[in-house]
């Protein structure tokens, strides 16, 4: 955790300068169409000093965690609302109802603080929902068994696709996906770099695709 405020406050204080390659100039890095998928994910409040563990785990499976903050939920139960506003096609009404039973929960924690991550999981990368069931599946807090079949000690959630993470990313005052740009080769991008990086170092001459 100290880590990640350290981090939080150098990027306040002062843009992290991405080292290029030597033969990159200011108007010759090299940029291509972005093959892989965008994802927000939110570390709910029960799971927030294990961050960490999250970021590694990330990272650890070829995802690029190009920022993560803390935000804070002024009504708690209608932003689990709005991120799981989604009916599945099966079963919808006991997806409703479970939901309704998550934002209890989360509502009777009664600390309205979170994290959210910014990522990008680039083709060849393992799926960041197979990194999410594994980091439930060990730092999930034991529950009652009808919170439990509703996942309402879910430390995690993924977005499933650009569009929710678009809105799980406005939702929470976080740059748009269209602040950053993929250039091939990118240094900033592998595993273990900083997990938070000054949007403005990451543009380039050439559009964010995605």
């Amino acid at each position: 955790m100290r880590r990640i405020a350290a981090l939080a406050c150098l990027a306040a204080a002062q843009p992290l300068a991405p080292a290029f390659p030597p033969e990159w100039s200011a108007g010759s890095r090299p940029c291509r169409r972005a093959r892989g998928l965008w994802h927000a994910s939110i570390i709910w409040q029960h799971g927030m000093r294990h961050v960490e563990a999250a970021l590694d785990a990330f990272r650890g499976a070829g995802v690029h965690v190009l920022r993560v903050e803390p935000f804070a939920m002024r009504n708690v139960t209608e932003f689990a609302r709005r991120v799981y506003r989604k009916l599945p096609n099966t079963n919808p009404g006991k997806f409703v109802e479970c939901m309704r039973v998550k934002a209890a929960h989360l509502e009777a924690l009664d600390y309205r603080k979170a994290y959210v991550l910014t990522a990008y999981a680039p083709a060849g990368s393992t799926s960041m929902h197979a990194v999410k069931h594994a980091l439930r599946s060990r730092y999930d807090p034991p529950v009652s068994k009808d919170l439990a079949r509703c996942g309402a000690n879910f430390i995690v959630h993924v977005t499933d696709d650009a569009e929710d993470a678009d809105d799980v990313l406005n939702m929470t005052g976080q740059p748009p996906r269209a602040s950053y740009a993929l250039p091939a080769g990118a240094p900033w991008f592998a595993a273990g770099r900083a997990a938070v990086v000054n949007v403005g170092s990451l543009r380039v001459p050439c559009p964010a695709h995605a």
